[in-house]
């Protein structure tokens, strides 16, 4: 199978090209389907794309054969069991129809507009531990009940809300907080006093436009900024900061950090605008 898929990928991945088939017939998706129902279809396509395929300028002999058409075309039929369907493989344009189970479960439900919240940009939504969505828009930060919309607005004369309107990067973490990005500043919001706190940290540690939030399994934040990449450790409230280094090949790609992830096997993923990187 594995033979099969990278096979595939190489001939569907590359650029569209003209091969010629042997068959002296035109054939259609009936007369391949034996050959395809009566055992796996993977080593029918491997068979074809391999030594049926062959380039040729006899076109008075031979039928030319889209590429790309014709291994889409045979892998969804061969793979997917779908009925064959009275068309012929070759031409630009092949519509192929295919079974789609439980659409009628997908129901996508607009929400009502409400005057007094203003959607016009969404940037983040996460849900708290009590259920309540959290939006992060150009507007401030909005939250959804099921039922209707609250809108905490940005005061930066306030110390008790937002930094700033234009709210990037959210994430709840172990304890309930809610860590908010709003442009260049970081904010957290307390669900048990319902207010806004604002995380100061020296530029040295923290410093740019936040992209993205994150946690990892030992509960470690870690801020993806336009300046690096920030590590803070709520037990001990320590910072560290990952910047790049020209001179040092082990350093981060770029300072332009997009996201982190950690995998199930416990890698740490780094995104920059440059490279995907792991991080040890």
């Amino acid at each position: 199978m594995a033979v099969a898929m990278d096979s595939l990928h190489a001939l569907v991945a590359g650029p569209v090209a003209t091969f010629t088939a042997t068959r002296p017939a035109r054939p259609t998706i009936p007369s391949l389907m034996p050959a395809l129902t009566s055992g796996p279809g993977w080593p029918f396509l491997i068979e074809l794309s391999s030594t049926q395929l062959k380039g040729s300028t006899d076109r008075s002999t031979h039928t030319n054969l889209t590429l790309r058409t014709q291994i889409l075309a045979l892998s969804l039929f061969g793979f997917c069991g779908v009925p064959a369907r009275s068309m012929e493989m070759p031409g630009p344009n092949i519509g192929i129809r295919l079974p789609i189970s439980e659409a009628a479960d997908r129901i996508f439900v607009q929400i009502p507009e409400d005057t007094d919240t203003p959607r016009a940009w969404v940037g983040q939504i996460i849900e708290d531990k009590q259920g309540f969505l959290w939006f992060g828009t150009r507007d401030g930060l909005d939250r959804y009940d099921g039922y209707q919309f609250r809108h905490y607005p940005a005061d930066p004369s306030d110390e008790r809300s937002l930094s700033s309107a234009y709210v990037y990067a959210l994430r709840n973490d172990a304890s309930g907080r809610i860590w908010i990005g709003a442009d260049n500043f970081l904010n957290y919001f307390d669900p048990s006093t319902e207010t806004f706190h604002r995380f100061s940290a020296p530029p040295s540690m923290l410093g740019g436009f936040i992209k993205s939030i994150d946690l990892d399994r030992e509960g470690t934040l870690w801020f993806s900024t336009s300046h690096g990449l920030t590590r803070y450790d709520p037990a001990d409230g320590k910072l560290t900061r990952y910047q790049h280094d020209p001179n040092s090949p082990s350093t981060l790609g770029s300072n332009l950090l997009r996201s982190t992830l950690e995998a199930k096997d416990g890698t740490f993923w780094v995104a920059t605008n440059l490279s995907v990187e792991a991080f040890d």
